[in-house]
């Protein structure tokens, strides 16, 4: 016959081993990950989890670990998406360089015979264009380099805008060097033509800045564009669109930089919008 101590043990003794018992029970049931849904739906008793003993911090680390499962899932569902847009695009740009050069050689041959310059600049400037767009053997260039893509772009532009596109620069001597990922200020310019010049029916101006300030080199993109607010059809319309663009560089930025560079947005509707890169030079 158990005496009263013995009582007042073995019920404590189950008050201890009974929910941990439980849990084990629990998570016996994730084997697999087809087992997470299950998993997810269980209720977990909250007196466990209310506890302020070993068995209620078990019972918390075991439901932060479903929180964080979830959160594994989601993040390796978004880089499969990633992924099979990469590979999306990849297929779409498989036109072969050589067929686009071998045109495009032949438009200005038929440009400069019928004795249109202009037309011959344009072409020429696609062609330097397009062969860096398709050059995947460095990843960085000279802001120089750079600076001689985005003329080839602009020069393209100004064919068809004529005075409603104005492109101005100020660059500093000294960050002609620097080098940069490739292809970090074209995108930005044009951003501003696509979602600046396109969109308004007046002249409007896009400048570009690149000095040094202390360790960074800062490279500034303004246009005076129509701008946006940052109310939610806006911010549909970013995250579609310019957001789009600008969170590639950003992930390109992080990647090379291990997130010591920043990309800065600045917009007022109907006044401006400004992208700023501030890239670290203390170890280049």
């Amino acid at each position: 016959m158990l005496t009263l101590g013995s009582k007042l043990l073995n019920k404590s003794l189950e008050r201890l081993i009974s929910p941990i018992n439980e849990l084990a029970r629990l998570m016996s049931q994730f084997k697999e990950r087809k087992d997470y849904d299950k998993l997810k739906n269980l209720q977990i008793p909250q007196v466990a989890m209310r506890r302020n003993d070993e068995v209620g911090i078990l019972y918390q680390s075991f439901n932060n670990l479903i929180n964080q499962i979830e959160e594994l899932i989601i993040n390796d569902y978004r880089a499969k998406l990633l992924n099979q847009e990469i590979e999306y695009r990849f297929l779409q740009a498989q036109l072969n360089p050589h067929f686009l050069y071998n045109t495009l050689n032949s438009m200005n041959f038929m440009a400069l015979k019928n004795g249109d310059s202009e037309l011959s600049g344009v072409i020429t400037s696609l062609a330097f264009l397009l062969r860096n767009k398709l050059d995947n053997n460095s990843r960085f260039v000279s802001v120089e380099e750079e600076l001689g893509v985005i003329q080839a772009y602009i020069k393209i532009q100004k064919l068809r805008f004529k005075t409603r596109l104005t492109y101005t620069s100020d660059v500093q001597e000294e960050t002609k060097v620097c080098k940069i990922p490739r292809l970090i200020i074209q995108p930005l310019i044009e951003n501003s033509v696509k979602y600046g010049v396109e969109k308004v029916n007046r002249p409007m101006e896009i400048k570009l800045n690149v000095y040094f300030d202390c360790l960074k080199l800062v490279i500034k993109v303004c246009d005076n564009g129509p701008g946006f607010k940052k109310d939610i059809e806006n911010q549909k319309r970013e995250n579609k669109s310019i957001g789009l663009g600008l969170k590639n560089i950003r992930k390109r930025l992080d990647l090379l930089y291990s997130g010591k560079a920043k990309l800065e947005v600045e917009s007022i509707p109907d006044k401006h919008t400004t992208v700023i890169i501030c890239i670290p030079q203390d170890n280049q």
